[in-house]
C-alpha cells in the first residue's frame, strides 16, 4: 500500500512539474515577442501606395495590395497604407499572428479603394 502511496504521489508531482516548466516556456516567449523592435515603411509604386513591415530590422512582411479586400488593389493613398500597417504593427507588437486584416476591420479605418470613395 506505500508503494502505491508513494507511486502515486512521484507520478502527481512529475506532472506538476512538467505543466509548471511549460507555463515558463511560454512567458519567456511572450516576453521576448514583446521586446521586438517592429516598424514600417511606406512605399509607393504605378498602382498606388503599399507598405513594408520590419521585426527587429528584417523584413517581415511586403504588402503592395489591401489586405482583407478580395482583389489585388493598391491603396489609393498613404493614409490609408499608413492606418492599415500602424494596425499590423499593432498586432504583431501583441502577438497576434498571423496579422490578419479583416474587411470589417478596413471599413472602420476609413480605408478607400475604387469602387467605396
Amino acid at each position: 500500500m506505500g508503494k502505491v502511496i508513494l507511486f502515486i504521489f512521484t507520478g502527481a508531482m512529475f506532472f506538476l512539474a512538467c505543466s509548471n516548466k511549460q507555463t515558463n516556456t511560454n512567458i519567456k516567449e511572450t516576453t521576448e515577442a514583446k521586446a521586438s523592435v517592429v516598424s514600417f515603411e511606406l512605399i509607393q509604386f504605378n498602382e498606388g501606395w503599399g507598405y513594408k513591415v520590419y521585426v527587429n530590422s528584417k523584413l517581415y512582411i511586403t504588402q503592395n495590395v489591401i489586405p482583407g479586400y478580395s482583389g489585388n488593389k493598391a491603396f489609393v493613398s498613404a493614409t490609408d497604407a499608413q492606418k492599415v500597417a500602424t494596425m499590423v504593427v499593432h498586432k504583431i507588437e501583441n502577438g497576434f499572428l498571423p496579422p490578419t486584416i479583416e474587411m470589417d476591420e478596413l471599413n472602420k479605418l476609413g480605408v478607400k479603394w475604387n469602387n467605396n470613395k
